[in-house]
């Protein structure tokens, strides 16, 4: 029998110590998790009087894991794992349920994300095959407001090579509750301190945010006869924003022309409202990649803009996120 997609199972747990495997401790609510090798060879041209252009003497040179959730629904229950693991580390619930998990970017420290083994299972109903990943870190997010979708994110990241596994038994999926994009509200002030104090009603219809870690895998001479990468590395030049949000043709135009040629910090807040106080919310430092005006589309028979924004800070913030769940710990 091949091995059908539907019985293929994921699941994750946050490493004690970056790189040693642990056992998971939850199902990923994900449709799929994709796992691309970078392992690569040395194919050295030889001269050893043989016509064709790989003569032999592979060596291998390098290994590891591209690692990529394509577009899924975002569960409210689970996505605080998804945080830790690129923006902030270290983070805690605060309150008593619901649970505030607060993810706010540091602008002078390190972001020390935590790291997870990720388990695989694909199976033809009898015969599974178990694989697992450790040093599991995310380098970009992407969040996906649609006005007739549930909110979904992507992301990808790194780990290390591909090892045989033994799938953790008995793990369950979180309280699944996913947002709908409709219940989307957005805020676009001027100051951090403002932020949630203007809302933009009756004109955006779709929303993109790209968050770039600023994380890779950092390789260095250390005799790993694994060929992995030794650690994570931060690299500022890597870290930012970008914004799109494309709106029908209202009030907001001419405050964000406005904006866009003066140089102006957008302060915008995305929040979406579930049930039992649930929540999930956006917070950035903004401004307009374009100092003007903004090419007009048509969507729906209607006049369109687009804004493209990239991040800004106003000296000690510039992005977070914060879920609110019904979870104080990260299984």
């Amino acid at each position: 029998m091949p091995y059908p997609e539907g019985l293929d199972l994921y699941q994750l747990g946050k490493e004690t110590v970056r790189g040693t495997l642990v056992a998971a401790t939850s199902k990923a609510a994900v449709q799929r998790i994709d796992f691309e090798p970078t392992d690569r060879f040395d194919r050295p041209a030889l001269a050893k009087g043989l016509l064709h252009r790989h003569p032999g003497s592979e060596t291998v040179i390098v290994r590891g894991t591209r690692v990529t959730i394509p577009e899924t629904s975002l569960v409210y229950d689970q996505h605080h794992h998804w945080l830790t693991a690129g923006v902030k580390g270290g983070v805690t619930a605060t309150g008593i349920d619901p649970y505030t998990w607060t993810f706010a970017r540091s602008l002078t420290a390190d972001p020390a994300p935590d790291t997870w083994t990720l388990e695989r299972r694909a199976t033809d109903g009898t015969t599974p095959i178990d694989e697992e990943w450790g040093y599991f870190f995310v380098t970009q997010y992407k969040w996906i407001y649609r006005a007739d979708q549930p909110l979904r994110f992507a992301l990808q990241g790194f780990a290390r090579r591909v090892q045989g596994s033994t799938l953790t038994a008995a793990l369950a999926l979180p309280t699944i509750e996913i947002p709908a994009s409709p219940l989307c509200k957005i805020w676009i002030d001027s100051t951090w301190a403002n932020l949630g104090t203007t809302q933009i009603v009756s004109q955006v219809i779709r929303a993109d945010v790209t968050f770039n870690t600023g994380l890779q895998p950092f390789h260095s001479f250390d005799g790993r006869t694994d060929l992995d990468f030794t650690a994570y590395e931060f690299n500022a030049d890597a870290c930012g924003l970008d914004v799109e949000l494309e709106a029908k043709v209202g009030a907001q135009r001419a405050t964000e022309k406005t904006a866009a040629e003066a140089g102006t910090l957008r302060a915008m807040r995305l929040q979406v409202l579930g049930t039992q106080t649930r929540e999930f919310t956006l917070d950035m430092l903004l401004k307009h990649d374009l100092a003007t005006a903004f090419k007009h589309g048509v969507t729906d028979g209607q006049e369109a803009v687009t804004w493209k924004l990239v991040d800004s800070d106003d000296g000690t913030n510039m992005f977070s996120a914060k879920v609110v769940n019904k979870t104080n710990a990260l299984t």
